[in-house]
């Protein structure tokens, strides 16, 4: 299951030979054809050997244009250095003085010009490691060998706010292509170029053999733009499209050419509505939600022209892996062919404490056992077949497992359990059946603590009882909670019930997928 760049480039190069003259990049009336491209990445990278480039260094770059900064992140990426982009903002000297901060080894201030910050001496830690030696919360260190992307996407920040591997980067790729089967050819993209979740997707239309034309993003950009290009497919800002909490659409029209659109999803909208329009407009949608800090896209909505083409739903953000196993109750490895229990291991393994087994097939790591189970095929990929525990709301996929654990942090809660109800998927919501530690306390301050961890347009409400019933293996027992008898044979302290419309997404963790993205076929069998 490991992956590394050599498919990205094989491809590349593939494109290179069957499309040396055609055109690559576009940006600001200037244009690289495959082979411009490639002489530009080579060149950069003799020039950054000839300053005595190491694997594992990193390079800190200037404003540069689009059409410099892209060979430039190439080349990089090529020759397994880290890419550190910085507030262009920034005056040259203060941009220095950060990147030796940051250990970089040379500052690019344009293709040709390279200053040299320090001796070349890659350091560097798994930024996520418990045997990091940072103390400071959130400081990322940059992966040692391995390429990274960081970004600070701010003129106040001190320490990278974005770290993304180059496996991570190749199965954004896969997914985008295998997954997602979006039509990256003549993409274009409304937005800046240098932001990190951009990368996989531009790069994606490389590996495509199309072209990828970017524009500079402005807060008063009109659809006039989108109705004259003749791209299959745009990366875009909601608010391009129109008001879409209250639904109040832009007046210029698509172009008919355009069949997909992906956007970024943290803004408030009505859901339906778009997807109405869309649908209108025979428009498949991909909608991108969260900061890819996570490594790869965290959830996805497609929408088409009938229902059978929204097979794709939102997973909720996902956590860094880097090894996915399927193992039987014992923890053995199963063969191709057999289902048996989805493992994950990787970064950030304290979000997931409670489930954490030690990894038995590597030393000092964890194992993460999901909420779903897997089989091997032939092909070398593997399928995905959902539990009783997993559920979607509004295209959200949330794991009941996942949300108790996570209302038993709370020191109000004693114990809990969770359960959908509702027979239709609009009117599905939750019931959370809780059990509190202090009895003067309400179910407003649970709320207010859930507030920022459910995914946002999830439906909750709250009952207060006095003790759960569990059966013999420990699960609550649903079917006599929900009985007369139980609940007249309990003094109920409390029947309290208040549904909240929550708008934030937080780091939720619901379906592991870095490795999972290789598959090119994800087949979801619904138990629910």
């Amino acid at each position: 299951m490991e992956l590394n760049m050599d498919w990205f480039w094989n491809c590349f190069k593939k494109q290179v030979c069957l499309k040396p003259n055609e055109t690559a990049i576009v940006s600001e009336n200037q244009a690289l054809t495959y082979t411009d491209l490639d002489l530009k990445i080579k060149k950069f990278s003799d020039l950054l050997k000839s300053k005595g480039f190491k694997q594992g260094d990193v390079i800190g770059t200037g404003p540069l244009n689009n059409i410099d900064k892209i060979p430039v992140f190439l080349a990089i990426l090529k020759m397994d250095g880290a890419f550190l982009n910085i507030d262009s903002r920034y005056p040259l000297q203060h941009t220095k003085k950060l990147l030796r901060d940051m250990n970089a080894s040379f500052f690019v201030n344009n293709e040709n010009d390279i200053t040299i910050l320090k001796k070349s001496t890659p350091i560097m830690d798994d930024p996520y490691s418990k045997s990091s030696n940072s103390n400071i919360k959130n400081e990322h260190k940059i992966i040692n060998r391995k390429f990274s992307l960081i970004y600070t996407d701010s003129i106040e920040a001190k320490t990278p706010s974005t770290v993304i591997s180059a496996k991570s980067i190749v199965n954004w790729i896969l997914f985008n292509i295998n997954t997602l089967k979006i039509s990256f050819e003549n993409t274009l993209y409304l937005s800046f170029p240098e932001m990190p979740f951009l990368f996989p997707i531009w790069m994606c239309n490389l590996v495509k053999g199309g072209k990828v034309t970017f524009l500079p993003y402005k807060k008063d950009m009109s659809f006039v733009s989108l109705s004259e290009t003749d791209s299959s497919s745009i990366f875009l800002p909601l608010s391009v499209l129109g008001d879409f909490i209250n639904f109040i659409p832009s007046e210029y029209e698509l172009s008919s050419s355009i069949v997909n659109i992906v956007t970024l999803g943290e803004e408030v909208f009505d859901v339906r509505k778009f997807k109405e329009y869309l649908n209108r407009n025979n428009i498949k949608w991909h909608n991108y939600y969260g900061f890819p800090k996570i490594n790869i896209i965290s959830s996805i909505n497609t929408v088409g022209n009938n229902s059978d083409d929204s097979v794709l739903q939102h997973f909720g953000k996902a956590i860094r892996n880097n090894y996915a196993y399927i193992l039987n109750e014992s923890y053995k490895p199963v063969p191709i062919g057999v289902r048996g229990n989805l493992f994950m291991s990787g970064f950030e393994e304290s979000i997931c404490n409670g489930v954490n087994i030690e990894n038995p097939f590597k030393q000092g790591t964890l194992l993460y056992k999901t909420e779903f189970e897997a089989k091997w095929n032939k092909e070398g990929y593997f399928n995905i077949y959902d539990t009783r525990r997993t559920q979607f709301f509004n295209g959200i996929e949330i794991n009941l497992n996942t949300l108790e654990g996570l209302l038993l942090l709370n020191p109000l809660v004693k114990d809990c359990g969770i359960k959908v109800k509702g027979d239709k998927q609009s009117k599905k919501y939750l019931i959370a059946y809780v059990v509190l530690t202090d009895d003067k306390k309400s179910v407003n301050e649970i709320n207010d603590y859930f507030n920022n961890i459910l995914p946002r347009d999830i439906n909750i409400s709250y009952i207060i009882l006095a003790r759960l019933p569990r059966d013999n293996q420990g699960y609550v027992d649903y079917e006599y909670l929900e009985s007369l008898n139980f609940l007249s044979s309990i003094e109920l302290e409390e029947l309290t019930t208040q549904i909240k419309n929550i708008e934030k997404i937080e780091e939720l963790i619901i379906f592991p997928q870095e490795h999972i993205l290789k598959s090119n076929s994800i087949d979801f069998t619904n138990y629910n």
